[in-house]
């Protein structure tokens, strides 16, 4: 299988956990299946957004999430609202215009009528389809985690492409918005229950939930998953490349391997520890990748936005890779941990996807190539450090016979990686200059490509 995703500029990934109030009143006192892990069966092209999320979760070992109408109508709201006003962000200004649907994500949930205040948003911008942006939200840590709650069940999703003149250029044309929720709770919220002491939940109708009845909603969902997942799970096909989150886990880097992470279910926090520092990655050849940091729910989080993820309340565990993954490679990755008191292991393999055709690695600040009329083939401009945030890309034909200018078709695939097609009419040479920025510095490469007779 191989896989191409175009890229038109980059992702800003952005989350926010809804909560429930806690209030005092006092007075007198079995798992899904998981799905095949055989990379064949591995598509995440042909699916819905819905059909291609409970995959994933699927291939995790969590329970399927059912499609919401009320959360889609609260998340298309949000979507629309982006597109519109040209902004990315989980906030709305209210204004004149029609799109305001609630300033907070609580406050649009509430505004469709989902009467509980436990709702999830993720958001992901600019790609073509809903799956590539749910696959650009995989790739980040606090969005994966999100959609890989053992806490929801339920999600709505709001996705939009747009018409513009420039995508490269225009900031806000694609936006999936999630929305997700826990259905029992939602019903608990609906009917209400008659609180005459102990602890409850205030929902946004003003109605009330036992804490006991909310853990045992929380308990009954945490039942359908397995006790931890993995991620990228084993089998499966990833993207080799993690670029921008917000919050951000890798402030000093805007580009680096595809994190891999570990989430224990909340039922069995107990149970397990987990032993960060065994955390090893390696490579078909048995190479061991460095790491540029490990994030746990132990650790101090590099954004102060996301303090949130350092709690007793999860345990979870990340590893990003100091480089991106290669292309076409298998990856290993082993991690121990401590189950009843017992030191263990887990091990599992992923891969990263194939490209029609080996890349080629322009490594070099200059190369030569000879090339055919017509032909297409791909190239892989390494990153120069993790601080690069995009590589551009420019040609200039030096001679050519005609009435035009030829032209090179490059598509992206990803900011690093080239699909080149070469024009189809007689030329002698073409040079392709690709420039990285990191601040005010610039690195360059070049490949010229001569017509083979």
């Amino acid at each position: 299988m191989h896989w191409e995703s175009r890229v038109n500029r980059f992702k800003i990934f952005i989350i926010v956990l809804g909560a429930l109030f806690l209030v005092a009143c006092n007075s007198d006192s079995s798992n899904d299946p998981v799905l095949d892990n055989s990379i064949d069966s591995y598509n995440p092209i042909t699916t819905t957004p819905l059909d291609y999320l409970n995959s994933l979760r699927g291939y995790a070992g969590l329970t399927h999430y059912t499609e919401n109408s009320v959360l889609a109508t609260a998340a298309m709201g949000h979507t629309d609202y982006q597109l519109n006003e040209n902004v990315m962000g989980h906030d709305q200004t209210r204004t004149t215009s029609r799109w305001f649907t609630g300033a907070k994500p609580s406050d649009r949930a509430k505004a469709a009528d989902y009467d509980s205040w436990a709702v999830s948003e993720n958001i992901s911008y600019n790609k073509d389809t809903a799956n590539e942006l749910i696959d650009d939200l995989m790739t980040a840590i606090y969005h994966r985690m999100s959609l890989l709650d053992f806490d929801r069940d339920e999600i709505g999703f709001g996705f939009k492409v747009q018409p513009v003149p420039d995508k490269e250029n225009d900031s806000v044309w694609g936006v999936l918005t999630t929305k997700s929720g826990l259905m029992a709770l939602e019903i608990l919220c609906t009917a209400g229950e008659t609180i005459t002491s102990g602890s409850y939940y205030t929902c946004p109708n003003t109605n009330r939930v036992s804490v006991e009845s909310y853990n045992l909603a929380l308990a009954n969902v945490r039942a359908k998953s397995n006790e931890f997942v993995v991620w990228p799970a084993p089998g499966m096909i990833v993207p080799p490349v993690f670029y921008e989150e917000d919050p951000d886990p890798l402030p000093e880097c805007s580009v680096s391997g595809n994190p891999v992470s570990v989430q224990i279910n909340p039922a069995y926090l107990e149970d397990y520890t987990l032993l960060t520092d065994s955390f090893v990655l390696k490579d078909s050849q048995g190479q061991a990748q460095p790491l540029v940091r490990i994030l746990s729910n132990e650790t101090t989080q590099p954004d102060p936005n996301a303090n949130n993820w350092k709690t007793d309340t999860k345990k979870w565990f990340a590893a990003f890779p100091e480089q991106r993954l290669e292309w076409g490679e298998t990856y290993t990755a082993k991690l121990d941990y401590q189950y009843g008191g017992v030191t263990n292991t887990w091990q599992w393999s992923f891969s990263t996807p194939n490209l029609a055709q080996t890349p080629y690695r322009l490594e070099t600040s200059s190369v030569s190539q000879t090339r055919k009329n017509g032909e297409t083939f791909y190239i892989y401009v390494p990153p120069e450090n993790c601080a690069v945030t995009k590589t551009n890309y420019g040609h200039n034909v030096s001679f050519f016979k005609g009435q035009q200018t030829p032209q090179v078709d490059m598509v992206a695939i990803d900011s690093q990686t080239y699909r080149v097609t070469m024009p189809d009419v007689d030329f002698n040479e073409v040079t392709l200059t690709f420039t990285q920025q990191q601040g005010g510095q610039t690195f360059t490469r070049q490949m010229t490509i001569i017509l083979e007779d």
